[in-house]
């Protein structure tokens, strides 16, 4: 049985009923010619994607395809719209993302050298929108939005949320910090939030994290969260 390697564009994917399989038809994008179907889409194991459906006529992901005389088999690829996801990636560092249908999609989690683990997206799943992230490392926990940060680590639970009041355009800024063996009470009331330390307990006691909820919002959004204006810094 004679084995050859092809390099091909993904035309498209599927996911096989009899088998559960994952896939691909290989082809041509530019043209639009069909090259093969049926293809399985081997991965890595732990890890199942579908690549990203390809740009008419112009980009598409990439595969080496092993051409076998029962089963084509594609076992390696990449996507050339996608480089710039995983950001400044470093020795020992390791991106996983999914760059959606279009293959501009921003969400992945990134694990850093220095055991950190950065979960992240942007509030329009695009390039140009501005970061939501969450980050746990060794010193912390930290979560940042348009619409406030959080953060915990051993100086305590630090919180800054920014809500809209009454006048759509008016908007406000409440923080609040805890020490480490404070506890926090969490409240919405009359279009504002806000953090406020509770009674201090021995070091040994849990923190008691509650949250109350204020006044329905009114039928003109009154109290509902809004992005700031300064948006928020992806992680290195």
């Amino acid at each position: 049985m004679s084995i050859f390697v092809q390099f091909a564009d993904v035309l498209t994917s599927y996911v096989s009923k009899a088998t559960n399989k994952i896939l691909v038809q290989i082809g041509h994008v530019v043209g639009e010619v069909t090259d093969g179907d049926n293809v399985e889409w081997w991965q890595h194991y732990g890890f199942a994607s579908r690549p990203p459906k390809p740009t008419k006529g112009h980009t598409a992901t990439q595969a080496l395809v092993m051409k076998r005389g029962s089963q084509d088999i594609a076992f390696a690829s990449q996507d050339m719209r996608a480089l710039e996801i995983y950001g400044n990636i470093n020795f020992g560092d390791t991106c996983v993302y999914s760059a959606g249908e279009d293959g501009n999609g921003q969400a992945r989690s990134i694990y850093k050298a220095d055991g950190s683990i950065n979960h992240y997206t942007t509030d329009t799943n695009t390039a140009n929108g501005r970061a939501v992230y969450a980050r746990e490392a060794p010193d912390g926990f930290s979560w940042v939005a348009p619409w406030g940060t959080m953060r915990f680590d051993a100086s305590g639970f630090h919180i800054n949320v920014t809500v809209r009041k009454s006048a759509p355009s008016a908007i406000s800024t409440d923080a609040a910090s805890c020490g480490p063996h404070d506890a926090v009470l969490v409240k919405r009331h009359g279009g504002k939030a806000y953090a406020s330390p509770g009674s201090r307990r021995e070091p040994s006691s849990r923190p008691d994290f509650r949250a109350s909820q204020g006044p329905a919002a009114s039928s003109d959004g009154a109290g509902a969260l809004r992005s700031d204006s300064s948006g928020a810094s992806a992680p290195s």
